[in-house]
């Protein structure tokens, strides 16, 4: 074992100077159905432009068949980016892969985290162990947060879709990864979309376009240049013969990056009827937790005259997000509410906090983006 820890150091410390090398910790308990349990390993990826050098050493595996490169987090089943065809000597595979494509490389330099690698052998030919891939994103590679995705039926007749559109500020085509945090906690997606240089990418009905989904939840969106965009989400009511005033108006998120959160805030303009008189308004709060550690949200409900109506904390764990209306929230001292704002507050961290109002007679809704 010394030796093979000996020979994996002193690969790292030959790697081209000026080449882009990522590791990779490899165990058979982060395959997603199992691997082989007391099996273990370690790789290098040193891409030089368009070509892909590996070494990749195993232990405690009986005949190693292959490895490839997958496009997914931790616990996800992946989709294949590149087949290393690596050929296993013992337990070692030394080799190249030529020709790459650009996209592919920007895509994986500027977001490591996203991709692992998985040998399989003959025993477990869908992986027998597994590992992120982990290294330091690519300089000048971008991240933004999507506070909200959907795809859902809302009360009296709504029915609320979502557009995202990227647009791409660099003069090459970027490879962007979007990655779906769905409200209900369940296991977030990944999918990757083109945007031409200087050019924009429009996905209509992202949800559907993109995971095959439906419901709501918000994503992370990461390239390796420069990118800005949004989401806009409305009441899609086209062809409707039944719905009051059947229109698509919508309301816009922008998307936004971490460094540009807030940790307290303002959120005005409130009101809340319940859907169901067809009178006046109904509020929702939406948060969002991009983080990789949880974080508490503080919320407390104001009149206009600046007593307090209700307060409540909640703890948001990595990645949580959802959509609440002010009642199902705070309770029924805000089941009908008119004029009031919530001030918030975020401990352990920054997070995505905004509010929602919707007309109860149109559906139509719009953004109110909390002030500082």
């Amino acid at each position: 074992m010394k030796k093979q820890v000996f020979f994996a150091l002193a690969f790292l410390a030959a790697a081209t100077l000026g080449a882009q090398t990522l590791t990779v910790s490899l165990s058979g308990d982060r395959v997603v159905g199992g691997g082989e349990p007391n099996a273990s390993g370690f790789a290098t990826l040193e891409f030089q432009g368009t070509t892909l050098n590996y070494t990749i050493l195993t232990n405690g595996l009986s005949q190693p068949t292959g490895a490839t490169l997958y496009l997914g987090y931790p616990g996800q089943t992946g989709t294949v980016q590149v087949d290393l065809a690596a050929s296993f000597t013992s337990n070692l595979a030394t080799g190249s892969v030529s020709n790459v494509p650009e996209a592919k490389v920007a895509a994986i330099l500027a977001n490591p985290g996203g991709y692992y690698l998985q040998v399989a052998t003959a025993s477990k030919p869908t992986g027998a162990i597994r590992g992120q891939l982990q290294g330091e994103a690519l300089s000048g590679s971008r991240m933004l947060i999507a506070p909200v995705l959907a795809k859902v039926a809302g009360q009296v007749g709504t029915n609320f879709l979502s557009d995202l559109t990227v647009a791409n500020l660099t003069n090459n085509e970027l490879s962007v990864t979007v990655q779906y945090f769905p409200s209900s906690g369940t296991a977030s997606q990944s999918a990757q979309i083109t945007v031409p240089a200087r050019g924009q990418r429009v996905v209509q009905d992202a949800l559907g376009t993109l995971f095959a989904a439906s419901g709501r939840g918000a994503a992370i969106l990461q390239a390796p240049g420069a990118l800005v965009g949004q989401v806009r989400v409305f009441n899609d009511q086209r062809g409707s013969t039944s719905f009051p005033l059947p229109g698509t108006f919508s309301q816009f998120f922008t998307l936004t990056s971490l460094e540009d959160l807030s940790t307290s805030g303002v959120l005005l303009g409130l009101s809340n009827q319940p859907a169901a008189t067809g009178q006046g308004f109904r509020s929702n709060l939406g948060y969002f937790n991009p983080n990789d550690s949880a974080v508490t949200l503080h919320l407390a409900a104001y009149s206009s005259d600046n007593q307090l109506l209700a307060a409540k904390s909640v703890v948001l764990p990595p990645k949580a997000n959802d959509i609440k209306g002010v009642s199902e929230l705070f309770g029924a001292a805000l089941n009908t509410q008119s004029e009031f704002f919530v001030r918030f507050t975020v401990s352990g961290g920054s997070a995505v906090v905004f509010g929602s109002v919707v007309d109860n007679i149109t559906g139509d809704a719009v953004t109110i983006w909390p002030q500082s």
